[in-house]
Order: C-alpha cells, then sequence, then structure tokens
C-alpha cells in the first residue's frame, strides 16, 4: 500500500500494463486518487497484475522491485507505464523509464529488475486475482473491500463513497 498509514479508506486497484481500459481508467481517476492519497484520505493497494503481455508482466516485476525499495518511485513507474501505452516494455526500457523517473535508482533495483526477482509474484496473484477480485476483468476497483462500478461510478462518486 502506499499512502499515509492510518488512512480511514483503502482503494484497491487490479490493473495490466497492456490493458487499454486500464489506461483509461487512469486518465479519468489517477489525479483525484493521486490527491485523495497525498492528503491522506486513502492508502491506494497497487496490484499490476501483468498478464497482458511478456512486457506487461517484466513491468509489473519492475514495480514490485520498486516497491520494496522506493514507493515514490514504484507509483512514477505505474503512472509512465500508463503514460507509455503501447510498449512493450523490455527490461532495457524499463530501466531507461526508472532512470528518468530517478537518476540514482536504490540499491538491487537493477538486478532486481532484469533477474525477474518477482517474476512468480506476477504470476500468483494473476491466477489469485482472475479467480476473485479481478474475476470481471481490468481494471478492477475496490474501496474499502467493495467493489466500486466503474460503469456507472465516477472520480467525483469515488470521493463521495469515502469514510
Amino acid at each position: 500500500m502506499i499512502g499515509v498509514a492510518g488512512a480511514p479508506n483503502v482503494v484497491t486497484l487490479y490493473s495490466d500494463f497492456a490493458c487499454t481500459h486500464c489506461a483509461e481508467f487512469e486518465t479519468t481517476y489517477s489525479a483525484t486518487l493521486a490527491s485523495l492519497r497525498d492528503s491522506g484520505k486513502i492508502d491506494l493497494e497497487y496490484w499490476p497484475l501483468g498478464f497482458g503481455s511478456a512486457g506487461s508482466a517484466r513491468a509489473s516485476n519492475a514495480m514490485a522491485c520498486a516497491a520494496e525499495r522506493d514507493p515514490k518511485l514504484a507509483v512514477n513507474l505505474y503512472d509512465g507505464f500508463f503514460a507509455n501505452m503501447g510498449t512493450d516494455w523490455s527490461n532495457d526500457q524499463i530501466l531507461s523509464l526508472s532512470t528518468q523517473l530517478s537518476p540514482t535508482l536504490p540499491d538491487g533495483y537493477e538486478t532486481c529488475v532484469t533477474g525477474g526477482t518477482h517474476a512468480a509474484w506476477v504470476t500468483g496473484i494473476y491466477n489469485l486475482a482472475k479467480s476473485g477480485a479481478a474475476a470481471q476483468g481490468t481494471p478492477s476497483v475496490y474501496l474499502n473491500g467493495t467493489a466500486f462500478d466503474l460503469t456507472t461510478g465516477t472520480a467525483q462518486t469515488l470521493v463521495g463513497s469515502l469514510k
């Protein structure tokens, strides 16, 4: 989770970096979610499922590598991957984007990315999510454990649903 410890709300996002609907979701909701996260109203829980392509799986691995070392880099990567929708991320492209976002990368990050350290985790969370929380596909969004209906919901109704 990324946000302020003890935030009164948790928003959980299940997405894939190769998913065009996920990119559309990010375009519509990302500024609102970032504002809510930065103000301490929500913790934001990211589940980068990485099933859409080999590059998406590599990007999900990289996000996990960043999250355990520098959560700010992880959030910036998440945003950067969606800002460059359509890229089938190679490790070299991921590392190039990473150094654009953070010229000094955290210790062990490059090795984690190129070694696919979290590849099994990426596969595991996808398998878990596809039979549960993300069974309807991506993006899937939950607010405090309850599915948020993206067909009728808006950024405004999400804000209105917070505790």
